[in-house]
């Protein structure tokens, strides 16, 4: 009983299959076969079959132009020919399937190989950006007379890219769940049917859809990695970006976080899908780790040119950039949770693989333009010595800090120990165990570093060759940028505290998640 219960269901879910799996002429003989395994021996009742398909298929094309043509079918053609006809009409369905992702794949393996040509292209155009005539001034005044050429070409081939993406879902979906249709198909054709077999292409094939279309929906995190400061606990900090803001001619941030690492960075977070439906805020994130070495003058200048991202629209730019990088990391890393290495023949993830790289090609092209613009308006606000000067501190200490802050926090936790202030504690490693050197060495090779068509910045030499006809500063603040706090050492505690918790944390759910596995 149960076994006949489950070779039912087997045909059924077979019939099904076969109508998106694209089953071709040499299984529908096998099936014939088996329908009536003496025509195998006696050719000639096979023939009588042979014509009636062949008369059915005609019926069913003839009847399908009828249709398209608004004539009602002849009365003389009954149900079981209707029905007929209709059946054997199914293999066209398959072939107009199988058309159409041929045509996708030629299609966009096509759009792929522009996207990257027009990368490549465009690229040669990002190195070592030439400063305007008269020393980049109108890129201050006219935060949008900076917009070059070379970028509406960028935003237009992002654009393209971005909506080419969203379109290719549905061909995407559809592929997948005809590729399963398929392997299921072939399965049931099998004397025995292995279920686990059926369950696991049933599970990866859902898996996969699944993780598709929740790339859709992906929205970038809210906030910042660090601790909000307001107003009332940072008032001279809070007075410095306001005045860089009015320099800039751009709104002030609506937020301040303090990072534990080196990071400084702007972004802007906007209301409901690409930020459509408004500015929700503006965020600014400084590294607590680059501020003992710098001074106001250079944080100020480092802030003029995360504020000129804003004026010149870079972060409206960038929602859209991130947010397709952002689903087709999602696509691909649910799809790798879902089939494994069975992914190495899954023709639907080398296409996003493809499609990411190539998009990458585009957007990081485009955030190297941008960083030009950004590097004149602190140029041309602050003096391209002291911009030059904080971009350098900022870039060797910071890799500095992070090559070695979370190694030594984490050693500490495994030893049931912590820092107190780790600020202190890497600043005395810096100063008396870093020799002249090792500091000599750092420069080289942040200076050396080599030019990179997927790198978001240009080099050091890129932008300092960018900025050679920028004038120098008329006035400088040279006092440190810890004047800006109170109570600089407790902010210092503060985040040693958060970062070591937050490491702490994550060794924890590293270690539940190695032990479940």
């Amino acid at each position: 009983m149960q076994r006949r219960w489950l070779r039912r269901w087997s045909i059924a879910l077979a019939s099904l299959a076969i109508v998106f799996s694209g089953a071709n002429e040499v299984s529908l003989r096998a099936a014939e076969a088996e329908a009536d395994p003496q025509e195998n021996k006696l050719p000639h009742r096979r023939a009588p079959r042979i014509d009636r398909d062949e008369w059915l298929r005609q019926r069913a094309a003839a009847l399908e132009r009828d249709r398209r043509l608004g004539i009602r079918p002849p009365g003389g053609i009954g149900a079981p020919v209707a029905a007929g006809a209709q059946a054997n009409s199914t293999p066209a369905v398959v072939q107009q399937f199988l058309w159409a992702m041929a045509w996708f794949a030629a299609a966009y393996g096509m759009v792929i190989a522009l996207m990257a040509l027009a990368g490549v292209l465009l690229a040669l155009f990002t190195r070592g950006g030439v400063p305007p005539a008269d020393g980049g001034v109108n890129a201050v005044h006219d935060p949008y007379g900076g917009r070059s050429a070379l970028q509406r070409l960028y935003i237009f081939a992002l654009t393209v890219s971005l909506i080419l993406f969203y379109v290719a879902i549905p061909f995407v979906v559809a592929g997948i769940l005809g590729a399963t249709a398929a392997l299921l198909y072939a399965i049931f054709l099998l004397r025995r049917i292995p279920v686990k077999a059926v369950v696991a292409i049933v599970l990866v094939g859902i898996g996969m859809v699944w993780a598709v279309l929740k790339s859709l929906f992906a929205k970038p995190a809210s906030g910042s990695f660090g601790i909000v400061k307001t107003e009332a606990e940072c008032p001279r900090l809070h007075a410095a970006i306001r005045e860089v803001a009015d320099k800039v001619e751009t709104r002030p941030v609506d937020e301040v976080y303090l990072a534990p690492g080196s990071e400084i960075s702007v972004k802007q977070e906007g209301r409901g899908p690409f930020g459509m439906f408004g500015v929700k805020r503006r965020v600014l994130t400084v590294g607590m780790a680059n501020l003992r070495y710098v001074t106001v003058g250079e944080l100020k200048a480092i802030l003029a040119h995360e504020y000129a991202h804003f004026s010149h629209r870079d972060t409206f730019y960038s929602r859209f950039v991130h947010q397709v990088s952002l689903s087709v990391e999602q696509a691909l890393s649910g799809m790798g949770q879902a089939a494994g290495r069975l992914n190495y023949i899954n023709p639907f993830f080398w296409f996003f693989v493809l499609y990411y790289r190539a998009y990458s090609l585009l957007a990081a092209g485009f955030s190297r333009s941008q960083e030009y613009l950004a590097d004149r308006v602190a140029a041309s606000l602050y003096g391209k010595d002291v911009f030059l000067s904080a971009l350098t501190k900022v870039a060797t200490t910071g890799t500095l800090f992070e090559a070695t802050a979370y190694d030594n926090i984490r050693q500490l936790i495994a030893e049931d120990k912590a820092f107190i202030n780790l600020y202190e504690a890497f600043a005395s490693y810096r100063d008396e165990q870093l020799s002249d050197e090792d500091r000599r060495k750092m420069f080289e090779e942040f200076i050396d570093q080599e030019a990179s068509m997927f790198a978001s910045h240009p080099t050091v030499r890129e932008r300092m060759a960018a900025l050679a006809a920028f004038p120098g500063a008329m006035r400088t603040e040279d006092a440190p940028a810890m004047s800006l706090f109170d109570q600089p050492e407790e902010i210092e505690k503060e985040l040693t505290e958060f970062l070591t918790g937050f490491l702490y944390a994550l060794r924890e759910l590293e270690a539940a998640a190695a032990s479940e596995g």
